[in-house]
């Protein structure tokens, strides 16, 4: 091979190489690896939050009338057990049950 086609050679495969070396960046577009997932996993996210708040929203107004506890236990409500504490665990309050909706 002549030292003309040599050279010929070497730049062709140099310019192959820059070439090849650019299509990771063409593969990834305006948005790094991931982006669209990451994005779609927010608009779920997003999603669930919003029914979980409607469903906080439906209990809170469903059990509304029994932060009043004369009505709760005018309506079969029943003090099941008192408050729980413990120095590691913090407090709950007073639980009052109905057994015919859970037993």
């Amino acid at each position: 091979m002549s030292g003309k086609a040599s050279v010929i050679k070497k730049s062709l495969c140099l310019l192959a190489l820059a070439a090849a070396g650019t299509l990771p960046l063409q593969a990834i577009g305006d948005h790094p690896p991931g982006a669209q997932r990451s994005a779609d996993n927010h608009k779920r996210a997003h999603a669930t939050k919003e029914h979980a708040g409607e469903l906080v929203r439906a209990v809170r107004e469903a059990t509304r009338r029994f932060r009043d506890i004369d009505i709760a236990i005018a309506e079969g409500y029943q003090l099941h057990f008192g408050c729980v504490s413990g120095a590691d665990y913090g407090a709950m309050g007073l639980h009052y049950v109905k057994m015919d909706l859970v037993g």
